[in-house]
């Protein structure tokens, strides 16, 4: 995944930031069934992007606290049965991450 993040609102003791990424994902259903279903047992790779938004804290010039939500998602996923009999088309997968973390600049 590559990201790009912006600064926005310079000159206070925070730093708000978004960004947005792009990437591919290695999708993957590992024995998922429904008591009437076939085994999905199949895994694909697309295209998968993030939405970003946080805000840093410094503790010294060169470590930052920092808190942010990403929003990542993929679609049009398709996955096969064990044995390839039926196929599921058109799954969309996402997720919502909300990361703490520190970043120390050398």
């Amino acid at each position: 995944m590559g990201n790009i993040l912006f600064d926005v609102g310079e000159g206070t003791n925070f730093q708000p930031y978004i960004g947005g990424g792009v990437g591919l994902a290695n999708n993957s259903w590992s024995n998922v069934k429904t008591p009437t279903s076939p085994i999905y047992d199949d895994n694909n790779k697309k295209l998968q992007w993030q939405a970003i938004v946080g805000i840093e804290f410094p503790l010294n010039p060169q470590t930052k606290w920092f808190v942010d939500y990403r929003y990542i998602g993929s679609v049009d996923n398709k996955f096969n049965t064990i044995p390839a009999r039926a196929r599921v088309v058109g799954v969309d997968l996402s997720s919502h991450n909300l990361m703490l973390g520190v970043r120390h600049s050398f």
